[in-house]
């Protein structure tokens, strides 16, 4: 497998497994699988999921506010409504 890293957006390759880890939980979930050791594994996979966009997203409005460019908010607004 190689790891493209010429992307314009720096991608970390642990948050990407946590955001498949959450997927998985929500279709495990889906499959029949409701609640292991007590825990609704599908909401826990939606609050992961949650969480780590927010934090992405953050992370996105830092950088741009931060390095002087002119807001994208509207545009990344516009692509995560779609």
């Amino acid at each position: 497998m190689t790891i493209n890293t010429t992307s314009s957006l720096n991608r970390n390759f642990g948050l990407d497994l946590i955001r498949v880890v959450a997927i998985s939980l929500v279709l495990i979930a889906h499959a029949g699988i409701t609640s292991v050791y007590g825990l609704k594994i599908g909401g826990l996979g939606v609050e992961i999921f949650f969480v780590l966009s927010g934090f992405l997203i953050g992370q996105i409005l830092i950088r741009d506010f931060s390095g002087g460019v002119n807001s994208r908010y509207h545009e990344l607004l516009g692509k995560k409504m779609v």
